[in-house]
């Protein structure tokens, strides 16, 4: 049996869903600004199953989603439980005692870049630091070789800053947001994180 979809009805739930996420975003700023982290951090996982739930729809419309076993259904197959497509990435969870950010590769795939928590927390006590001193962050700042890899330094300030604990300036320049203790909010960030 066929069934006629109606792609205005599926436009229609794509932009309501596009309105939900945009108010949920909006929450995200205004808890990071009063300091609830918590709840900020809520609506960034409500706002990421909300981009979930819009992409099911899009492959419905485009006639992709359906065949009978759908990605609701089990399959012999385990589903990856975290974003893999380019437009939801990066993407950031924690693995045991292991940040890792999974961004998007050139061939349109994904790749992985874990540090170890002990890198986080030495990257937030040079925060603390440096919001002491109530300046700018850049990534250079941050970095001394013998401590750990270039690349890590990036990484935590491109997590804190969609954490809202830090503002983006541009590339690799970051201010702090609302935050009386940096060193607590990005904890807070690393206790919120998805867990593998």
């Amino acid at each position: 049996m066929t069934i006629c979809v109606d792609s205005g009805q599926l436009r229609i739930a794509l932009e309501s869903l596009q309105h939900a996420k945009e108010a949920v975003v909006a929450l995200v700023g205004e808890y990071a600004g009063t300091g609830e982290y918590r709840l900020a951090q809520v609506a960034v996982g409500i706002a990421q199953r909300i981009d979930e739930e819009k992409g099911a729809i899009e492959g419905l419309a485009s006639g992709k989603n359906n065949s009978p076993k759908t990605d609701y259904q089990t399959s012999s197959k385990p589903r990856d439980p975290f974003p893999t497509q380019s437009k939801d990435l990066p993407f950031f969870y924690a693995e045991g005692d292991r940040l890792v950010m999974r961004g998007p590769s050139r061939n349109g795939t994904y790749y992985e870049q874990r540090l170890p928590k002990s890198h986080f927390d030495l990257i937030t006590g040079k925060l603390e630091l440096l919001q002491k001193r109530n300046t700018v962050v850049r990534n250079q700042d941050l970095l001394n070789r013998a401590e750990m890899p270039v690349h890590e330094p990036g990484i935590i300030l491109k997590l804190l800053a969609r954490k809202g604990v830090l503002v983006t300036i541009q590339k690799g320049v970051y201010s702090f947001a609302n935050t009386e203790n940096v060193k607590l909010s990005a904890q807070t960030v690393w206790d919120g994180l998805r867990r593998s």
